[in-house]
């Protein structure tokens, strides 16, 4: 693991304090994760599982999704939500990490909000209109230009819309989900 994150990527410099560090701590230590590399993906789990227990154990948080550091929580009552940002905020200094506080909203779970490419509510996961018609007008491209990784593209994209609740959708492109790789 050290051979890994030590190859990795530049980190950008930054200077955060937290509980317990002198003068110069953080000058002896970098930032961030090797982005581009599975281990990224792997660091975050294990590094990040007692924040799953914390929230799940502690904050009992009745409905939780959390994919490498993007998380959301469900709630309904936003007081509590606040107080559980506060909670979450303190906790994961232990751990020397800090929310964006920019990126951090407190909203209706009913309205929906995009999450890692879908529109995710209480309910149901959508995938973004946009997301769907940029997808069919690639499609009509690689009809005349076929791409030569076409079938893993489109069972890419299958894969990612097979998370939603998107069968209706499709079944009307006349795409097989049950299926990859699909040839059109």
């Amino acid at each position: 693991m050290d051979a890994i994150v030590d190859q990795s990527n530049p980190q950008i410099e930054v200077i955060d304090y937290f509980p317990g560090d002198d003068l110069f701590t953080p000058l002896r230590r970098r930032k961030g994760l090797p982005i581009g590399n599975l281990t990224s993906q792997i660091f975050a789990n294990v590094y990040l599982s007692p924040f799953d227990h914390f929230v799940k154990e502690v904050l009992r948080c009745p409905a939780y999704l959390r994919y490498v550091d993007d998380f959301v929580l469900f709630e309904d009552n936003k007081a509590i939500l606040w107080d559980w940002l506060e909670q979450m905020i303190v906790f994961l200094q232990n751990y020397r990490l800090q929310l964006n506080l920019n990126r951090c909203d407190i909203f209706p779970a009913k309205t929906g909000r995009r999450f890692l490419g879908q529109v995710v509510s209480i309910t149901n996961r959508r995938l973004p209109g946009a997301n769907v018609r940029a997808f069919r007008k690639r499609l009509r491209t690689w009809q005349e230009h076929p791409p030569e990784n076409r079938q893993q593209r489109i069972g890419s994209w299958l894969g990612h819309a097979k998370q939603a609740d998107a069968q209706g959708l499709l079944k009307t492109m006349n795409l097989n989900f049950t299926t990859t790789p699909i040839t059109i």
